[in-house]
């Protein structure tokens, strides 16, 4: 176990989301709303960050850590779910950050799983 994966034990998930999952939606949510033409600076108003931030994310400077194809396939689906509600994005960010949960815990059971039987 490296020492990143023992601090991130002790970390609440809630708080690793915000680090890692957050940005990775905002910066998809910030590119989709710019392919639409909505300006950087509407962006930053409907995610609630700077427009600098808005600019990082749709260089792709921010919010591209841990591309983890399953969370981004969840990641999508959430997006596409609210895509014409903005405001729903936010209220139901619980609900993804929770299939998120789902999808590691699943990982780590069978790791573990896989771990003892071949022990």
């Amino acid at each position: 176990m490296t020492e990143t994966d023992k601090s991130s034990k002790i970390r609440p998930r809630c708080e690793i989301i915000v680090q890692y999952v957050l940005p990775v939606i905002r910066a998809e949510m910030a590119v989709r709303m710019k392919e639409e033409g909505i300006s950087q600076a509407q962006i930053a108003r409907i995610l609630g960050v700077t427009p600098a931030a808005v600019n990082l994310y749709v260089k792709s400077k921010r919010g591209t850590a841990g591309q983890d194809t399953e969370v981004l396939e969840v990641i999508d689906d959430y997006l596409e779910e609210y895509k014409d509600d903005p405001e729903a994005l936010s209220v139901h960010l619980c609900d993804v950050c929770n299939k998120i949960k789902l999808l590691l815990d699943k990982r780590e059971n069978e790791a573990a799983i896989d771990a003892g039987c071949c022990s």
